[in-house]
């Protein structure tokens, strides 16, 4: 039986044996199959691969096994014996991948062969190599075409065979980024193409001239790496550039020719050793050139960049700095320039000069020796001075009592300061010096150099000094005064001395207002105490008085006294009713007692002004009170003073009196002794004891949009008696409404915010379970109308002596409530509005002795409603039947009502109303009115009214007929002729005479005078007021602002400002709460001779519309007096009608001239170091100093016109100052003044017009037409101010220069880089060189660095705007936009031309056509055909450069011919307002009024009036 032999082998780790094991069957020998397949790793170390066995017959006879083919090579062993296969050496995959063995047993001759397959598997054992370490490759730089492209291919080769025979590329280096940017390079990762993908720049500072690349070949397990060096060629590409743009030098003057002054080196960043894209010539594009001679002044080394000098000997005194621009060109004529500042340095070769040869000095006896008593100014036009000065010994009186000190820092010259403290009680001294000082700028060794000395003398005066105070003979009093001791009856005297100017000065005594703050004590100018106001024991027991007594020094010196007042009593008050002062009683109660009266007395009980008291029921009391109640007196009680026992006698009933008011006649025990009546207040409680029965009700709201909460509407209401039953009613809907709410439990109803316009009809049920009733009928009609905030702010509110139930309840018999009877009446007055008259809101006021009703009304488009209310307040209370006590808010008057102890505004008061987010409901059963509430908030400071929204044309933004006209910059107004300023203000008024009364009717008689009514003049602390006016009448009112009834009402504001000619000659009478003053200006003639003359009332203010929205009677726009086309004088488009009857005249508008204002100005361009000086053919007035002018610039800083007094003592400046407008004022002895518009914007490019004017002590400043408290603003100093101008030499222009000898030195308050135009020095037309050198009023006499026109270079050059848009020039700037009168379409894709005919421009019937060209006369691209704002052509209104401005506020004054009853209640601040008035007509008293933006001054210099 034949056995399967297995044999095991042991076979070391890692190495692989396959046992072939055949079983024998029949057949000498043989293997089972013809083929076996054996794998094996290359490179693997030799080991057996196979075990051979086969079967024989017969069993045991050996076998041989041998290779018969396939091993030629060698490569494989096998055991013949034990049949065991093995290779000899590693096998490699790379060169073969199968060996095929034939294998062949043999047991003797018998054979059998089978087939053995090797198969060798795969080991990466070779990694990709490339060729070469570093491959390189140039490109051009900047080269952009057919990108990406190819640039360089590199390839490794890998010796493995298949899979790990595939090479992969990737690369890394410059150019490749990270962080998501694009980057320059790429790979292909199978073929090692590099493509590049961006153009290279070779230059610095972000290229370079190689970039470096790093590529990696991988076969997914083994890497190789390649450098790749892409080189640029260099293009020129490059513009030189100096790296320090500005180079700063310094040179001597009067160094020679060829001199060094700086050496400049460009940098170009193109290869240099690429042709000549590197190579830099230098030269000079902007050299500065001598006037003498016309050589340039400096020169360049083409190739090395050294600047020197090119002629002999700068001198610092001429130019100071020059500029030079220098060029470096390279070779592919690319260029950059640099700019060379040279710094010329001083030689001391200009001697120094005393500003003055003669100084005379008032110094003051009180400086100290250590003050400098004055500063000698010197002149000297070098740098490097090393001044010296000296008193020369022995030259005059006083010489050797003074020193001069270099002054250090500021202006040149030295301080003058005495050895020994002067004394002007010294005779000697008060003789005064004269003494001859030096000065030498070569220091101490200068002296020996006499033409580097000068000399001046100095004549010294001293001045007296305030230096003693006041002293009182007494300085202390005390009295006691009883409280009724009558007012003037003399206290005390206190009499003081002063010692200075030799016991001469005046001494003015006074109260401190601190220590008499209700004014009860009087002084007068001998220091005579008087009691000026009544004494009240009960408000002050004592008074400590301080009586001030003042010199007439500057500073002034204060001495004080005391008077000390102790007051005692006298019976002056009757008793009060203390406690209890209201009491409660049950209806249908028994009688019972209701109270014991406590009587009090604010007298001195201690000297018998007091208890016992005496109570007892007002004998005449109505008999409902008699009836009801009984009063018996218990003079024990209270600890013996007696107190009143009140007693009900019958049961009270509720529903007949729910009040009853019980009088108590009281009395003291004082010698006489006092009574009154008193009032005990007995409320009757109510019970249930009534039924309901059905009612309706009509609600009636206004919301204010967007309405964003409920709004309560009120109860639900029923007819019930009773009226404390609330919680035991229930309430229910009968048809629910989603728009309302109700609460089951109150009643109370509620709106829904979103609740929109219209009525509602709303049903309900009510129940009442103790009086055992259910659905009792409710029905409530609600009426919603919306406002806007705008309509609720500027309603007017009245003020109504009646409680808000009774304004708003129905008549029983269905007449109408006393609300709409008031908005009936008001519509009969008011005109105008589309919508009528509203009542937005009716609001309780808690008022005594009586409550009353605040009612706001409101009419849009009626800017005058207020006053118009006020005008009419009495005939409305009359058609009401109910008194109106007050019409708008007054100052400050609700502040005081809502707070106890409100402290004074000394800086003014204001208030305004606003909107509080809630609302008010007065409910009167039958009838509810539901309106916001409307909060007036009032306090301290000069608020200012809200401007109009200038962005978006409102009913506000054009007055008097003006067209409102929408523009990407803001609103513009098309205004009628004879309207003035952006808003189409009417700056003059014309007015009727008249008697000034009414009939018996209350009709306007036709006597009465004419009379304009505008906004009040503002509650502040600051007003400034200034008008003009024209009459032939010596007595009139001019103006009156004060309360709307005189005498006004006790306890009310009573400020009052009057404003009257007496007899031809102004008269103020002014009450500010301290007691009225008159103010009466004694001019020398008579104003009223039909000219015009100025007045000036010091606070502040602004300009004041009287158009066609005043409030007047028998009065107009304008003034026939002087209408100038009347009289056959035109002025045109460009002009103003100006002057008096007897002196008309033609004003041009700002930029235009000639006699019919129809030439434009030509204006001038002002350079570098530029100015004009003029010198004047007349003299301005010493009083009156104006300049007018027009100006543009982007520069913040420069001087625009400047006049001097001689000796420059005297200064008025028009300047721009970090941005600002600003007039400077010196007035000796007056310290310096400025006046700035601070928050205005005309450092623009645009052109603005200002005006400056001085007359005395008022000083203004304003910009284009003074429209808001933007472009205007005022001061005040005291006294009588002169500016005395130095008409040959006080006059300059865009700067000041500081000459030595007839050299300029240096321009004070350059104004460069801007034009200057239409110059006018009181109202006269001044020389503006080049193009006008001179005129009737003046000539140039010197002038440096002008040009004519107002050009400038374009601004849109290399300017590329993003289509649709266009660059548009903006003189020296530009914007990207469609153009004048071009618009973007709607697709935001086009400019296509805007329809200005849309925003009806044309006035009075004119016809608007359409220039689709944008070609415009001047600012507007359309044109008007017919009689468009007044009686001329339409032609584009508008003056030539002018700007819009922004909205003006609105102050308030009445205007007035007699003392009539109107007023002003409500004022708003401003800045400064400016009105004329004239009297027209011998008979009558003509009036009329102008406001002007140029105001013409009295030249007699005695018409204005000033107070502080």
């Amino acid at each position: 039986m034949a056995v399967n032999v297995l044999v095991p082998l042991l076979i070391p780790l890692g190495e692989q044996l396959t046992n072939v094991t055949k079983l024998v069957g029949s057949g000498p020998v043989e293997f089972e199959q013809t083929e076996y397949t054996v794998e094996v790793w290359e490179n693997a170390n030799p080991h057996q691969l196979l075990h051979l066995t086969a079967r024989v017959q017969p069993q045991g006879e050996p076998v041989e096994f041998r290779i018969k083919g396939g091993n030629e090579e060698g490569l494989f062993s096998l055991d013949s014996t034990s049949g065991r296969l093995s290779y000899l050496q590693p096998l490699d995959y790379e060169e073969q991948q199968q060996h095929e063995l034939v294998v062949e047993a043999k047991v003797g001759e018998a054979t059998s062969e089978t087939k053995v397959v090797v198969r060798v598997r795969d080991v990466n054992d070779h990694a990709p190599a490339f060729p070469r370490e570093v491959h390189e490759t140039q490109i051009t730089e900047e080269d952009d075409r057919h990108l990406p492209k190819t640039i360089l291919t590199v390839r490794a080769t890998d010796e493995d065979a298949g899979e790990f025979g595939r090479v992969h590329y990737s690369v890394s280096g410059d150019g490749i980024y990270t962080n998501g940017s694009t980057p320059s390079f790429a790979v292909n990762p199978t073929s090692g193409a590099i493509d590049l993908l961006r153009p290279l720049d070779r230059d610095p500072p972000h290229g370079q001239s190689r970039w470096h690349l790093r590529v990696v070949a991988t076969d997914g397990e083994l890497n190789a790496t390649t450098a790749v060096h892409v080189n640029l060629k260099d293009i020129n590409d490059n513009a030189p550039y100096f790296p320090q743009s500005v180079v700063n030098a310094t040179i001597s003057e009067n160094t020679p020719e060829g001199a060094r002054v700086a050496q400049v080196s460009a940098t170009d960043n193109d290869d240099p050793r690429e042709g000549h894209n590197a190579r830099l010539v230098y030269s000079l594009e902007k050299n500065v050139i001598d006037e003498a001679s016309g050589r340039p002044i400096f020169a360049v080394d083409s190739q090395v960049g050294l600047i020197t000098t090119a002629l002999c000997c700068l001198d610092r005194e001429k130019t100071q700095r020059y500029a030079i621009q220098v060029v470096a060109t390279d070779g592919g004529g690319l260029k950059g320039t640099g700019t060379v500042l040279v710094e010329v340095a001083d030689v001391n070769d200009v001697p120094p000069r005393f500003s003055m040869k003669e100084w005379n000095l008032d110094v003051a006896e009180s400086l100290t020796p250590d003050h400098a008593l004055a500063t000698l100014t010197v002149l000297d036009q070098d740098t490097s001075n090393n001044f010296t000065y000296r008193v020369v010994p022995g030259s005059g009186r006083g010489w050797h009592m003074f020193r001069v000190d270099e002054r250090l820092g500021g202006t040149l010259g030295g301080d003058l300061r005495a050895l020994v403290p002067l004394d002007y009680e010294n005779p000697e001294h008060r003789r005064g010096f004269r003494f001859k000082v030096q000065v030498t700028d070569m220091g101490k060794e200068g002296w020996k150099h006499k033409n580097h000395v000068d000399a001046a003398w100095v004549n010294l005066h001293l001045v007296d000094a305030n230096d003693n105070t006041p002293t009182f003979i007494s300085d202390h009093a005390h009295l006691t005064l009883g409280e009724d001791t009558p007012p003037g009856t003399h206290l005390a005297t206190f009499t003081a001395h002063d010692s200075d100017g030799g016991g001469e000065n005046r001494i003015r005594y006074s109260v401190d207002p601190a220590s008499d703050p209700g004014g009860k004590f009087a002084v007068d100018g001998s220091g005579s105490v008087r009691l000026a106001g009544g004494l009240d024991r009960e408000t002050h027991q004592t008074h400590n008085v301080r009586v001030w007594a003042v010199d007439d020094g500057v500073p002034p010196r204060t001495a004080t006294a005391t008077l000390m007042v102790n007051v005692t009593d006298v019976n002056d008050n009757p008793p009060f009713l203390s406690a209890p002062q209201e009491v409660q009683v049950e209806e249908n109660a028994p009688p019972q007692l209701l109270a014991r009266v406590k009587l009090g007395d604010p007298d001195d009980w201690r000297q018998g002004h007091g208890p016992p008291f005496s109570i007892a029921l007002d004998p005449h009391a109505p008999a409902h009170v008699s009836d009801a109640v009984d009063v018996q007196f218990d003079r024990r009680g209270d600890e013996g003073r007696g107190v009143g026992v009140v007693w009900t006698r019958a049961a009270l009933d509720r529903e007949e009196r729910r009040v009853v008011l019980v009088p108590l006649v009281v009395g003291d025990a004082g010698s006489p002794p006092l009574s009154t009546t008193v009032t005990l207040t007995v409320h009757v409680a109510d019970l249930n004891d009534n039924p309901m029965a059905p009612a309706a009700k009509t609600t009636t709201v206004h919301t204010v949009r967007p309405q964003n909460t409920p709004v309560p509407l009120g109860r639900v209401y029923v007819k019930d008696p009773d009226d404390w039953d609330a919680a035991s009613k229930i309430y229910a809907w009968r048809r629910h409404h989603p728009s309302f709410s109700l609460n089951t439990t109150t009643g109370d109803l509620t709106m829904m915010p979103d609740t929109r316009d219209g009525r509602y009809e709303l049903g309900f049920t009510v129940s009442d379970a103790s009086q055992g009733q259910s659905g009792v009928m409710a029905n409530v009609s609600v009426e919603v109308k919306s406002l806007s905030q705008r309509d609720v702010i500027d309603a007017t509110p009245l003020t109504l002596a009646a409680d808000p139930y009774h304004v708003v309840r129905e008549d029983a018999e269905g007449g109408t409530s006393i609300l709409t009877q008031l908005v009936v009446a008001a519509r009969a007055w008011v005109k105008g509005s589309d919508v009528g008259v509203k009542a937005v809101s009716v609001q309780p006021l808690e008022t005594t002795p009586t409550p009353s009703t605040r009612v706001w009304l409101s009419s849009p488009g009626v800017p005058n409603l207020h006053h118009i209310l006020l005008h009419r307040k009495d005939e409305l209370g009359h058609a009401v039947g109910v008194s109106i006590t007050e019409v708008g808010v007054g100052p400050c008057q609700e502040e005081q009502q809502e707070t106890t102890q409100m402290p004074s505004c000394l800086g003014g008061c204001s208030a305004q109303a606003s909107l509080t987010g809630g609302f008010t409901v007065v409910d009167a059963n039958t009838s509810a009115v539901v309106g916001p509430w409307v909060g007036v908030h009032s306090g301290c400071g000069c608020s200012t009214r809200t401007p109009a929204d200038r962005t978006v044309c409102s009913a506000e933004t054009c007055l008097n007929g003006g067209r409102c006209i929408p523009t990407s910059t803001g609103t513009r107004c098309v205004c009628p002729h004879g309207t003035q300023g952006s808003r189409c203000k009417i700056l003059s008024r014309h007015f009727e005479g008249g008697g000034g009364v009414k009939d018996s009717g209350g009709r306007e008689d036709d006597s009465v005078g004419g009379w304009a009514w505008v906004p009040s003049i503002p509650p502040c602390t600051e007003v400034h007021l200034s008008l003009e006016f024209l009459t032939k009448s010596r007595d009139a009112t001019i103006l009156y602002s004060g309360p709307d009834h005189l005498p006004p009402t006790p306890g009310t504001p009573s400020d009052v400002v009057a404003l009257e000619l007496r007899g031809g000659r102004p008269s103020l009478l002014l009450d500010l709460g301290a007691g009225p003053a008159t103010l009466t200006l004694n001019a020398s003639d008579s104003l009223a001779d039909h000219t015009w003359h100025r007045l000036d009332l010091i606070w502040r203010s602004e300009l004041i519309d009287l158009g066609q929205e005043v409030l007047h009677q028998r009065s107009s726009p304008g003034c026939p007096a002087v209408d100038c086309a009347a009289r056959g004088l035109t002025c045109g488009i460009h002009g103003r009608c100006q002057g008096s009857s007897r002196s008309l005249r033609c004003e041009c508008h700002p930029g235009w001239s000639g006699s019919d204002c129809a030439t434009p100005t030509t204006p001038t361009t002002f350079l570098l170091n530029s100015y004009v000086k003029l010198a004047l053919s007349f003299t301005p007035l010493a009083y009156t100093t104006t300049v007018h002018l027009r100006f543009r610039t982007w520069k913040r800083d420069g001087e625009l016109v400047v006049l001097w007094s001689q000796h420059g003592r005297d200064r008025l400046a028009v300047q721009l100052v970090r941005g600002q407008l600003c007039l400077l004022l010196r007035l000796h002895p007056e310290p310096p003044r400025a006046l700035c518009l601070t928050r205005a914007q005309l450092t623009d490019g645009r052109w603005h017009s200002v005006s400056a004017a001085r007359h005395g002590s008022a000083t203004f400043l304003m910009a284009d037409d003074g429209e808001g408290d933007l472009y205007n603003a005022s001061l005040s100093m005291d006294g009588r101010q002169l500016l005395e101008v130095d008409k040959q030499e006080g006059v300059h222009v865009g700067g000041s220069p500081e000459y030595v000898g007839v050299s300029v030195f240096k321009i004070h308050g350059d104004f460069y880089d801007g034009c200057i135009d239409d110059v006018r020095i009181s109202g006269r037309s001044a020389p503006l060189p080049p193009a006008i050198n001179g005129t009737a009023w003046g000539q140039a006499s010197m002038f440096k660095g002008v040009e004519g026109g107002c050009r400038a270079p374009p601004a849109c050059t290399n300017v590329t705007c993003r289509a649709p848009l266009t660059c548009v020039d903006t003189w020296r700037s530009y914007h990207c936009g469609c153009g004048e009168g071009r618009v973007l379409s709607a697709s935001r894709t086009t400019c296509e031309d805007e329809d200005e005919c849309v925003w009806e421009p044309c006035l009075n019937g004119g016809t608007c056509f359409n220039k689709p060209s944008g070609k415009c006369v001047r600012l507007l691209a359309f044109a008007c055909v017919g009689t468009c704002g007044g009686a001329r052509a339409y032609t584009c209104r508008g003056s030539r450069g002018s700007t819009p401005l922004r909205p003006s506020l609105r102050p308030g004054l009445v205007v007035d011919q007699g003392l009539i009853n109107q007023a002003v209640t409500a004022g708003h601040t401003a800045r400064f307002s400016r009105v004329r008035f004239a009297i027209c007509a011998p008979e009558f008293i003509l009036p009329c009024l102008y406001f002007s933006p140029f105001p013409q001054f009295d030249n007699r210099g005695n018409a204005g009036v000033e107070f502080h």
